[in-house]
């Protein structure tokens, strides 16, 4: 359990293998992160006056543009709350993308938003499964 120390953004009911837990500030299933020493923080309430990692959007603005869109993640087509979503972007430009659950999130930022190797990753699992593998004993 995080430390309150005056932190606004107080966490119950922890959920570290899903990394979500309630935030006192946010509300419920909140996306939460390591900071460091076994210290978890809740992700919005990290990013100090607004901040969403490297670009700059309000609470409000982002829950407006969750609202317009379609609730369901754009690569996995799994539904996303306003609560779990993560608002993707460019790392380089800092160009807002869309809402993407946090598995394709991580997913993507794992690939280095590399299309290629994405592409060489699909065919990997393609070709993987169109093989069939006995194991060995």
């Amino acid at each position: 359990m995080a430390k309150n120390n005056g932190w606004k953004h107080r966490l119950t009911k922890q959920d570290l293998n899903n990394m979500i837990a309630d935030c006192k500030e946010c509300g419920i299933g909140v996306p939460i992160i390591n900071v460091g020493s076994d210290r978890i923080r809740c992700w919005w309430g990290r990013q100090k006056g607004g901040k969403y990692g490297d670009i700059s959007i309000s609470h409000s603005d982002k829950r407006k543009m969750f609202e317009k869109g379609t609730r369901l993640c754009p690569i996995c087509k799994k539904t996303i709350s306003f609560e779990t979503a993560v608002l993707d972007h460019c790392h380089s430009s800092l160009i807002i993308r869309e809402f993407l659950c946090n598995g394709c999130n991580l997913g993507l930022g794992l690939f280095e938003d590399n299309p290629e190797t994405l592409r060489r990753g699909a065919k990997y699992i393609i070709r993987h499964k169109k093989e069939k593998y006995e194991i060995q004993n």
